[in-house]
């Protein structure tokens, strides 16, 4: 994420805070790292990587709402974008798409392109990045093949990489 913060500073005192915003409507999510994974076509993909706060509060939020509607998670992905809308989670996504020859560009909040598939991703690079083996979050996620998760590792590799050379620096 952004804010510099990870795993390693956690403590009791900290999870009460994060509590704490969250009842009184306090909390608000950090900008997310922004960082690409390339295409096979050449291109990147954009993947935005939470603060580690973030990322917990995702999960909790995950795990309650997996626990009120199990067996109802057929409606997951209207929750997961009525979330994002309630987060605030809307700024501007300019897309830009073919039909034929005519050219169609629009805009959507952010919040609407939320999809379960984003946050599988960015799951997985965060778990990765924490230094979980790659064939125990295959197993997690449902990956048979290691090409598919090649990407993922790269990115977690560049993100070791940056935090090996900023305790370097030190």
């Amino acid at each position: 994420g952004t804010d510099g913060r990870t795993i390693d500073r956690m403590s009791i005192d900290r999870i009460r805070k994060i509590v704490a915003s969250l009842r009184d409507e306090s909390y608000k999510p950090h900008p997310a790292r922004r960082v690409h994974i390339p295409k096979k076509n050449g291109k990147n993909r954009p993947l935005g990587i939470p603060s580690f706060e973030d990322k917990l509060v995702q999960e909790v939020v995950h795990m309650i709402l997996e626990a009120i509607y199990e067996g109802h998670l057929e409606c997951w992905p209207s929750l997961l974008k009525e979330l994002g809308e309630l987060a605030e989670i809307n700024e501007p996504v300019r897309e830009t798409y073919y039909k034929g020859n005519e050219r169609i560009d629009e805009v959507t909040p952010k919040y609407a392109l939320l999809s379960t598939h984003a946050r599988r991703k960015t799951f997985i690079c965060n778990a990765l990045a924490l230094g979980i083996p790659a064939p125990v979050v295959m197993k997690w996620t449902g990956h048979s093949d290691y090409k598919a998760m090649k990407p993922y590792i790269d990115i977690a590799d560049d993100i070791r990489a940056n935090a090996m050379n900023k305790f370097n620096q030190l």
